[in-house]
């Protein structure tokens, strides 16, 4: 309903409930079995306690490619990789200046942004 009326929905927390993202990464699949289709107009989701994977990760930043509004994923105390594959990260979230924050403790002073380019995590200056 907000998409169709373009509405701006700042930030969108899935807490615990992410499960997965569809195989078309056009939709993620909660832990009950609903499903979010690709979001219109959201700035912002945050996913917390969640481990994800090398190919899960890139699975959610396709999902997050069709989605044009998003300028922040966050990860809150979720299991991330280490080094993504930049090759595999795609080029236009590079060019829409997407922000991937991962922060371990929910602390301001522990949060690390993935550098889209070099696939690494760094912590901002």
């Amino acid at each position: 309903m907000a998409a169709e009326a373009g509405v701006t929905i700042s930030a969108l927390g899935l807490g615990s409930a992410f499960s997965t993202v569809a195989d078309n990464s056009q939709s993620i699949i909660l832990t009950s079995g609903l499903t979010i289709p690709v979001l219109q107009t959201v700035q912002e989701l945050d996913i917390w306690g969640t481990d994800i994977n090398q190919a899960m990760f890139i699975k959610l930043l396709s999902y997050v490619k069709e989605c044009p509004r998003l300028t922040s994923l966050i990860f809150w105390k979720s299991q991330m990789p280490d080094v993504v594959d930049p090759e595999q990260i795609p080029s236009q979230l590079k060019q829409r200046g997407l922000k991937v924050i991962r922060d371990d403790e929910a602390k301001d002073d522990d949060a690390c942004q993935l550098d889209l380019e070099s696939g690494r995590w760094k912590v901002p200056d």
